[in-house]
C-alpha cells in the first residue's frame, strides 16, 4: 500500500510541476506580446504630407495615413503646399508634433 501511495503522490507532484512551469510559459508569452503590441518600433519615420487635400501623418512607408487632419492643405502658402505635396519626413514625435501645430493652428 505504501508503494501504491508513493506512485499516487509522485504523479500528482510531477503533474503539479509539468502545469506550473506551462502556466509560467503561458505567461510570460501574454507579457512579452502585450510589451511588443504598447511599444512602438524604435526606428519609426513618419511622414507629413497632403492626403486628398488634407495633412495627413504616414508611419514609415505606409500607403495609408496613420491621422489625417481638417486641416485643408489649400488656404497654405503655395511654398507649403509643395512640400506638403512632396512630403515632410520627420524622424521623431517631437518634430512631428511641432510640424503638425505649425499646419493645422
Amino acid at each position: 500500500m505504501k508503494y501504491k501511495t508513493k506512485k499516487i503522490i509522485t504523479f500528482f507532484a510531477m503533474c503539479f510541476l509539468v502545469l506550473s512551469v506551462l502556466f509560467v510559459r503561458i505567461n510570460n508569452d501574454i507579457e512579452r506580446k502585450e510589451v511588443e503590441t504598447t511599444s512602438p518600433p524604435q526606428n519609426t519615420q513618419y511622414t507629413v504630407k497632403d492626403y486628398y487635400g488634407k495633412i495627413a501623418v504616414f508611419e514609415n512607408d505606409s500607403t495609408y495615413p496613420k491621422n489625417v487632419y481638417d486641416s485643408y492643405t489649400s488656404v497654405l502658402p503655395e511654398t507649403d503646399q509643395k512640400r506638403l505635396r512632396e512630403g515632410i519626413i520627420v524622424s521623431n514625435t517631437a518634430d512631428l508634433q511641432r510640424i503638425i501645430e505649425d499646419y493645422t493652428s
